[in-house]
């Protein structure tokens, strides 16, 4: 008898706990929306050194409502100065789910010919060994910043984001340095380092397009040799 009583009082903990669970476990149920945002022109764009910045625009949705007044923006952007800066566009929802984008704007000086913002061609490549790595396999745009200091130009990348960009490595590894340009286009390379790795650039060439404001040139790196093309956005 007493082993009965006491197979019950499980029995009838078991179904208690059961209930108990499958109750919570509705209460809890709740449904979210998340919010889509999205942005007119480009993700990465050049503005002339001393104009009036005017955003291309920007959008979002929750549950097909439009709640685009409602996002918050954080901007640097300083159209007095020569340099790179990034707009950051986020929302949130009363469950604190949130969505963000950024964009990534360079301030060029337009009485330079050189300065500014650059999109490498997709037909700029590595050579490592007998092995030719065209940047088109990478499938995403990439660019450099050229930026004028004194009498040379800052450059971010000279292998054109190989590693930073295209492989997703990071800004450290990005070969950065200082060139200038003679009258004639002639570019002639003062320094440069890739952080991540090691090293600098040698056998280096290149030439500036004045007329198709395009950067060209070749460097040794590594054992390896990067060939790029560099338009001027």
């Amino acid at each position: 008898m007493k082993r009965k009583i006491f197979y019950l009082m499980i029995f009838a903990l078991t179904v208690v706990a059961f209930s108990s669970c499958s109750k919570d476990e509705y209460n809890d149920t709740r449904i979210t929306y998340y919010p889509t945002l999205t942005m007119s022109g480009d993700n990465y764009m050049s503005w002339a050194k001393g104009s009036e910045f005017k955003d291309p625009g920007y959008k979002c949705l929750l549950n097909g409502q439009d709640v685009t007044g409602q996002v918050t923006i954080k901007s640097n952007v300083d159209v007095t100065k020569s340099g790179l800066y990034t707009i950051v566009y986020s929302f949130t929802n009363s469950d604190g789910f949130s969505s963000s984008l950024t964009r990534t704007v360079f301030v060029a000086d337009a009485s330079d010919a050189v300065e500014g913002l650059y999109k490498v061609n997709t037909g700029s490549y590595r050579l490592s060994g007998a092995t030719k790595t065209s940047y088109s396999s990478f499938g995403k745009d990439m660019y450099v910043e050229i930026l004028k200091n004194g009498s040379k130009y800052s450059v971010s990348d000279f292998i054109g984001g190989y590693y930073d960009q295209g492989k997703g490595y990071g800004s450290n590894y990005a070969m950065t340095g200082n060139m200038t340009v003679a009258d004639d286009g002639t570019i002639s390379l003062i320094d440069s380092n890739l952080p991540g790795f090691g090293g600098s650039a040698t056998n280096f060439t290149g030439k500036f397009d004045l007329a198709k404001k395009t950067l060209s040139w070749s460097l040794a790196w590594s054992g390896m040799t990067f060939n790029l093309i560099l338009n001027k956005k």
